[in-house]
């Protein structure tokens, strides 16, 4: 049997179509101040980084129980690394801890002393934070993980527990 084709009333058509480009309209205004309102910090990148500190890993090598964990984030809008260290077992407390680099290798080859990039300095109970913002020199140096942190007791002045610092 063969059905009628039923054309529906102009007013209804054009009352659709109105509606349908209502609602289109609200959703880009909506996409649009979600955009605006978020600014130009939400297309900053965070990388993360880490490292695993104990004394097997100095320059020479040391017999230290300790251990120690550095959990750190680089934002790439502000150029700011923040940093948080635990330790135990130390032979004392920490005096100073620092971020050296560059190094000469990447991952978990151990070299001597690199300079300085960041230090902090006195006495640290576990966990301490920082953070600084970094140079370019420095910015590039931490991406391509040619850094270590160390950690420095009156024990062992020239480092008890340090490790390579790595992406996550």
């Amino acid at each position: 049997m063969l059905e009628k084709h039923i054309s529906p009333k102009p007013e209804l058509v054009a009352a659709r179509k109105d509606s349908t480009a209502v609602l289109r309209s609200a959703v880009a205004g909506l996409a649009a101040s979600a955009l605006l309102a978020s600014g130009a910090a939400s297309w900053a990148f965070q990388m993360k980084f880490y490292a695993n500190l104990n004394g097997g890993s100095e320059a020479p090598p040391n017999h230290s129980a300790g251990i120690g964990h550095l959990d750190a984030i680089f934002d790439t809008d502000t150029n700011i690394l923040s940093w948080t260290v635990h330790y135990a077992d130390l032979a004392g407390s920490p005096i100073t801890a620092h971020f050296r680099g560059p190094v000469s290798y990447t991952g978990t080859t151990y070299d001597a002393d690199a300079p300085v990039q960041i230090g902090k300095f006195g006495r640290m109970g576990s966990p301490f934070q920082g953070s600084a913002v970094l140079d370019a020199a420095q910015v590039e140096d931490l991406i391509a993980l040619r850094w270590y942190f160390n950690v420095y007791t009156s024990r062992y002045p020239g480092g008890e527990i340090r490790g390579p610092v790595v992406r996550w």
